[in-house]
């Protein structure tokens, strides 16, 4: 019973032991790849939050894999190489990518050297339009450009395109080679804001900023295009530049995941980058530019469901995450108790039978070897059945001690014990009176130091 005890406790101790372990290997740090261009404001924000979540022991570790281009990284998550991958909504949009942070939104922008007469989109037509274009996506900027005319019915031979740095602008806009300069980028830092800056020196004046009135009409043609209105003085000077809000299209940057990664670490990941955006800021800038994705589910492009978790307040906690394993492993276990109470009680059962038929044949033997002793011839035959009464005695104690005999049986085999002696002492004094044990007598009492004689006699 001991063993089957000391057993029991052993296997829920295993098995509280064995959910433990699977809770820690569940719970372990994930590590998830992330596809991001090289050299870019993109980069330095994800691998700032990659630092933060190192160094803060983050459930969610990840590791930065720096590509050629946005669309490269759209291409790596397609294939299955990374996790998440920073790209841009009109940039190869990957299908099965859903959207955990919104880094940045990047207006489209078309602006002229100051003095220009050019007023609409529709002027542009037989103008020289110069595409600010970055090294990492060179022909992503001509693409959304063409896009843009095609909705204004402006063929592509209506007007000369011609990609350009920051650098060549400048010097193009001196020489007056081009009428008009189209950009894309984040308000006030990185390429648009060089790109303004560059025309405005250039041409010794402000921009001139043409305004795309249709932008909320073309942004519902497309999903990855969105209106966007650019706050006056958005690009600083005096006067500022704009000089009045301008309406426009833009394009976001966007971190996304698989649907099937785990919703726990997408809303990890979102956490840290909120969480921590001002220590993000401090070497990547453009971190103050990140906004959460809208989480109805109408939206064109989806939000993860982990991160709208996150966004909307409903992230799991530990009881919700492991309530139903918990519930479930209480179960087990009580089934697992109940089990072993049974078999317990079977094996119990078993044990006390086989007890009690030990108990039975011991007394047997004793009635018969009492029974015998009155009948014996010799003493050899006396000296027998005292070994054999002897042996017995040994089963008995043996028996007592490791299978558990009750004190009342121990007690009943000792009183048998002792009526075998007597009947064998009683034989033996019977067959040879010298041989027989003496019979204790109590010595006489004394009173004083006269002995106590019996009655009748004198002194």
């Amino acid at each position: 019973m001991r063993r089957i005890v000391l057993g029991a406790v052993a296997g829920a101790l295993a098995l509280v032991a064995g959910l433990a372990g699977g809770i820690y290997w569940y719970e372990r740090p994930t590590v998830v790849r992330v596809g991001v261009a090289r050299d870019t404001e993109d980069q330095k924000v994800i691998s700032a939050a990659a630092q933060i979540m190192s160094r803060e022991r983050e459930n969610v570790r990840m590791r930065v894999i720096g590509l050629d281009s946005p669309s490269a990284a759209a291409a790596a998550f397609d294939a299955g190489e990374v996790d998440l991958a920073v790209t841009r909504t009109d940039i190869n949009m990957p299908k099965s990518g859903e959207t955990v942070v919104i880094l940045s939104r990047s207006p489209a922008i078309v602006f002229a050297p100051a003095g220009s007469t050019l007023a609409t989109v529709n002027d542009l037509k037989g103008k020289r339009v110069a595409v600010v274009v970055p090294r990492p996506e060179a022909a992503a900027n001509m693409r959304l450009l063409e896009s843009i005319l095609s909705r204004y019915n402006i063929s592509g031979d209506a007007l000369t395109r011609l990609p350009m740095t920051v650098d060549d602008l400048r010097a193009a806009i001196a020489e007056k080679k081009v009428d008009a300069v189209f950009a894309v980028g984040p308000p006030g830092i990185g390429l648009l804001a060089d790109a303004i800056t560059a025309v405005a020196e250039a041409s010794d004046g402000a921009p001139v900023f043409i305004p795309m009135n249709e932008g909320r009409a073309i942004a519902q043609l497309s999903p990855t295009l969105e209106p966007f209105e650019v706050p006056r003085g958005s690009f600083g000077g005096a006067p500022p530049r704009p000089a009045r809000d301008l309406t426009t299209i833009s394009v976001s940057t966007r971190l996304i995941a698989r649907e099937s990664l785990r919703d726990s670490v997408v809303s990890d990941i979102t956490r840290v980058m909120f969480n921590n955006r001002p220590a993000i800021a401090v070497s990547a800038p453009s971190a103050n530019l990140m906004v959460a994705p809208p989480t109805d589910k109408g939206s064109a492009l989806p939000t993860h469901s982990g991160a709208a978790a996150y966004i909307d307040g409903d992230e799991e906690t530990f009881l919700d995450k492991y309530g139903d394993y918990f519930y479930i492993g209480a179960m087990v276990l009580s089934v697992i108790a109940s089990a072993f109470a049974a078999l317990a009680s079977r094996i119990s059962a078993e044990s006390h039978a086989r007890i009690e038929t030990v108990f039975e044949d011991m007394l047997t033997k004793l009635l018969d070897y009492i029974s015998r002793a009155r009948e014996c011839e010799t003493r050899a035959q006396l000296d027998t059945l005292e070994r054999d009464a002897d042996a017995l005695l040994g089963e008995a104690l043996k028996t007592g001690g490791g299978r558990g005999l009750d004190t009342h049986r121990i007690a009943a085999l000792g009183l048998g014990l002792d009526q075998l002696r007597a009947a064998i002492n009683a034989r033996r004094k019977m067959l040879d009176p010298e041989s027989a044990l003496p019979v204790f007598e109590p010595p006489r009492a004394l009173v004083g130091e006269r002995s106590v004689r019996p009655l009748g006699q004198g002194r």
